[in-house]
Formats: C-alpha cells, structure tokens, sequence
C-alpha cells in the first residue's frame, strides 16, 4: 500500500509542477527560479518573515535562504536546473517541505499554505479545504478506505486539468481561425 501512496504523491507533484511552470524571463536564460507566497489558511493572511531555503546537490555553495516579504512574497533567482527541496519555516510552526524540479528559463511556483484547512465551509468569506491537500492527507494515512478516496481524488483533479488544457486549447484554435 506505501507503493502506491508514493506513485499517486508523485502523480501529484508532476500533475501540479506540470501546470505552473512559466517563462522565467529572458529567451536562453539557463537558469530557473523560485517563487511563490506563504499564507495562513484559516484567514488567508500572508506571513511576512518566513524562511523559504532550497536545498539541492546542483547548488554550489550549498542551500539558498530568503525570507517574505511583509505580502508573504518570496523568489529565488538563478537556480541550475536540476531537482530541489524547499524548506519553509516560521517561529512556532512545524517547517514544512516541498520538491521541486527547476527547468532552465523557468519559474516554479510554490504557494504553500500554513495550517491547511481541512473543514468545509458553506460561506463564501471562509477557508475551505483543498483537494490537493485532502489528496496528500489521505495518502499518507494508514486506512485503506482513505487511500481509495486519495485516489478518487486525484482522479479528479487529473479529469479537471484535462478538460481545462482541452478548452484552452480549443479556444487558441477557435480564436485562431
């Protein structure tokens, strides 16, 4: 059961590294970066002072550390291409981490969200929970009922970034003619 909580976590991960990537900026540019914003996920506040570190063997002179900005904003330039640990950490919370992979001549966004939601509100001014998250929740559990929901819900997601790649598609085309 732990193989297949590893293969739908890295479905995961490609599916959502897949979606974000963008120009990082100049045409031939051979390197990446980081960037993203840190945000409490019951009030949606951004926390300022956070420290964002990426850690990888393709660094020379070992991992790159910043911090966020008073908007929770933070970016890390001039990153070789190769795979990446992202560690945030703030006083008093448990730090957290993500992998990346850095493309060169892309940006890969990381949103993380602090102390995720995993109640479902029906009022529009309220956090709700995440379907990306309740997918890493439950895979990582120890029921097998969960993982069966883990994977119903990662098929979604894949069902819903397949029909939104579809219409923009068909809409460049459409446009196009």
């Amino acid at each position: 059961m732990k193989t297949r909580s590893g293969i739908l976590l890295g479905l995961l991960a490609v599916t959502t590294a897949s979606l974000g990537a963008r120009d990082a900026g100049a045409v031939g540019e051979q390197n990446g970066r980081i960037k993203g914003t840190v945000s409490e996920a019951q009030s949606g506040i951004a926390l300022p002072g956070v420290t964002v570190t990426a850690h990888s063997p393709s660094l020379i002179g070992g991992p790159r550390t910043v911090g966020t900005t008073d908007g929770g904003r933070y970016e890390i330039v001039n990153l070789p291409p190769g795979a990446y640990t992202v560690e945030i950490s703030y006083a008093g919370a448990k730090p957290m981490l993500r992998q990346v992979v850095i493309r060169p001549g892309e940006t890969a966004p990381l949103i993380f969200t602090a102390f995720g939601n995993t109640f479902w509100s029906v009022s529009p001014t309220q956090p709700i929970a995440a379907l990306p998250m309740q997918i890493y929740l439950y895979a990582t559990s120890a029921y097998d009922e969960q993982h069966a929901q883990a994977w119903a819900g990662a098929l979604v997601l894949l069902g819903l970034v397949l029909i939104i790649s579809l219409a923009a598609r068909f809409a460049t085309i459409w446009s196009d003619s």
